[in-house]
């Protein structure tokens, strides 16, 4: 795998995590 296929994997997870978590926290928030 070449460095930049790696590091850009890398930050589209941490990015899709993030948005995730972003989302997991709206939805608890209308959840209320």
């Amino acid at each position: 795998v070449k460095d930049g296929e790696d590091k850009f994997c890398h930050e589209v997870k941490s990015t899709a995590s993030g948005i995730f978590e972003k989302a997991g926290e709206l939805f608890e928030e209308g959840g209320k």
